[in-house]
């Protein structure tokens, strides 16, 4: 392209932006608007978000976790489930985003088995609902190892090379 050209393109759009003040207005107030906007939008800061808890254990060791859960700021323990078939119902709604279920055999760590937290995610969130595995994770992870150290012969043995005990379900509705 030529030089010249250019020129020409360029003076041109400056006449037009000095007849027409609403296209200056436009070419400096939109970018920082739509900086804004999308800066807001795009924030994946995740809190509070809906749980239902479904606890075959009742034990102290599922109420430690429960409790644990529920004083991140990731998720808001919503309901709490008799039986995990109680969750279709609150998926279908978009009443919660994950529902977790604590086995009955929970807190009791042995050598031939480690109890297994699942998390059935509703995928239709899939930054919550991942915020949420993270969470869960995390907490499950570091409970399970306390529980493990506190039993002398397996803290002992496995020290920290035990599984990640959380068995992930996604349900995408």
């Amino acid at each position: 392209m030529n030089f010249n050209h250019i020129k020409a393109i360029a003076r041109k759009e400056f006449y037009h932006i000095r007849r027409d003040p609403g296209t200056l207005l436009m070419l400096t107030i939109g970018p920082i608007f739509l900086m804004i906007i999308f800066t807001y939008t795009m924030t994946s800061d995740v809190k509070n978000v809906p749980v239902a808890i479904v606890d075959y254990a009742d034990n102290d060791a599922s109420h430690e976790l429960i409790a644990r859960l529920g004083d991140s700021e990731t998720i808001k323990i919503k309901t709490y489930l008799e039986d995990e078939t109680e969750a279709d119902d609150l998926f279908k709604h978009s009443s919660v985003t994950a529902a977790i279920i604590i086995p009955e055999d929970y807190g009791e760590i042995s050598i031939v088995s480690i109890p297994q937290v699942k998390a059935i995610i509703d995928g239709t969130e899939p930054v919550s609902a991942e915020k949420v595995l993270d969470t869960v994770y995390r907490i499950t992870d570091e409970h399970s190892r306390e529980i493990a150290a506190d039993n002398p012969l397996l803290g002992q043995l496995f020290g920290d090379q035990l599984d990640l005990p959380v068995i992930i379900e996604t349900e995408t509705l």
